[in-house]
This record gives structure tokens, C-alpha cells and sequence, in this order.
């Protein structure tokens, strides 16, 4: 399964339930929502629900991250994720030489599971200073041996089979730059409103919805039949 790496220079969970007093005119929720069918049509509780976006990407390089030390000190290098601002992983902990030192990313977690596509902030702590960088991850499409296990799923279902996700901390509509081996900016595009969820869970198959348009202002509904 091919994935898809990019890096961006610039830059949540809510279940709910929408209701009204009138039941004709529901009301609008910019949530990302949808439930998880089995082959049957019955709900699907307890499956992680993860989101891609579309877009025109060719394969770039893993993620690394860099830092110059004038001398030698002891430095921290670790990730933490742009909406909840929680660590994802530590990727260095260590004295080093003074120079230029280079560390990669594999994408993973703490726990070793792949992180979902997103927005991701890179850190590097030395001497009480901490420069911060960002970087975006986009995936192109999801195996259908993939388990629950195997992702940081954004999402899982309630017993009704049904999830949510709040746009506020995802990158729609941000401006992200593509490099080459050497670091040169090769293209810039825009992040897709259109999206695809993909549902995880120990008895079924890896299965995704069809791409949808993620709404600014009333989100989007989806269904995903195992």
C-alpha cells in the first residue's frame, strides 16, 4: 500500500446528537458524522473511524527534522498532534555534537500506530528553547486486512454505530508545500474539502465511504457497510 507524506510550513472528538423542537426542521451541524453498517445493515459498535483527503499527490519523502546545534547540548525532539496538543511520540531524548542532525519520522505513535492524516506539529527542545515546526500527513488509501490496531483512529462508533468528528482542527482549505530529496519546493496546493472515511474493526474488512464534500457550514453524513 503506497502512502502519501507532505509538509506544510503554515498553519476532535464531539459526540452529539442534533435535535429541534420542530422535528421538520432539523439542526445544521458542521460536524463530519456517519455511521458503520454491517453486511446486514446493523450497527457496527466499537469501530475506529479514520479520514483522508483527496488530493493530487505524488509520493514524497519520509518526514525528517532537522536541527543545528553551535555546541554540544542535550536535545529533545518529539511530535505532538496540532488539535489536542498531546505528544504523539518522542523521537529523540539525547546529548549530541554541535552540527547539523537529522532525525526521521515514520509516522507512527508512541504505541507504534500509524497516525490518521493531519496536521502535525514537529518540536525540538534544547537549552530551555523549543522551535516548533509544523508538518501535514495525507494517506492515499487504506488495506483491507488493516485493523483498529494498526491506527490512532479519530473517531469510534457508539453502540448505534454512529461517529462524529469536528472540523476545527483540520487542515481544510490550508496551503501545503511539497519538497524533494534536497528540501526544494516543488509544488504547492490547496487541502481538499472532499474526504473519505475508512471504518477499522477486529471482525470486518478495512472498508471506506465514498469521497464526500465536507461542508464548511453543515459538514457532511456518510454510511460505510461493511
Amino acid at each position: 500500500m503506497k502512502r502519501l507524506f507532505a509538509a506544510i510550513l503554515t498553519g476532535c472528538l464531539l459526540l452529539i446528537a442534533a435535535c429541534s423542537d420542530d422535528p421538520t426542521t432539523p439542526e445544521i451541524s458542521s460536524t463530519l458524522r456517519g455511521y458503520v453498517l454491517d453486511s446486514d445493515g446493523t450497527p457496527v459498535a466499537g469501530a475506529g473511524v479514520i479520514m483522508n483527503y483527496k488530493l493530487p499527490l505524488t509520493e514524497t519523502p519520509h518526514i525528517r527534522i532537522g536541527i543545528h546545534l553551535n555546541y554540544e547540548d542535550h536535545v529533545q525532539m518529539y511530535v505532538t498532534s496540532e488539535c489536542s496538543e498531546e505528544r504523539v511520540i518522542t523521537l529523540l531524548d539525547e546529548v549530541l555534537p554541535a552540527g547539523t542532525h537529522w532525525v526521521a519520522w515514520d509516522t507512527r505513535d508512541e504505541e507504534g500506530k500509524l497516525v490518521p492524516s493531519g496536521l502535525y506539529q514537529t518540536n525540538a527542545a534544547q537549552h530551555g528553547f523549543i522551535g516548533v515546526g509544523n508538518v501535514m500527513i495525507f494517506r492515499d488509501d487504506i488495506a483491507p486486512e488493516t485493523g483498529p490496531t494498526d491506527y490512532s483512529v479519530q473517531a469510534t462508533t457508539n453502540s448505534e454505530g454512529y461517529f462524529t468528528l469536528e472540523q476545527e482542527c483540520l487542515p481544510f482549505d490550508r496551503h501545503q508545500y511539497l519538497y524533494d530529496d534536497q528540501g526544494n519546493v516543488v509544488a504547492i496546493q490547496r487541502v481538499s474539502r472532499e474526504v473519505r472515511f475508512f471504518a477499522l474493526h477486529d471482525n470486518h474488512e478495512a472498508t471506506g465511504s465514498d469521497w464526500v464534500l465536507a461542508d464548511e457550514a453543515a459538514g457532511c453524513q456518510v454510511t460505510i457497510q461493511f
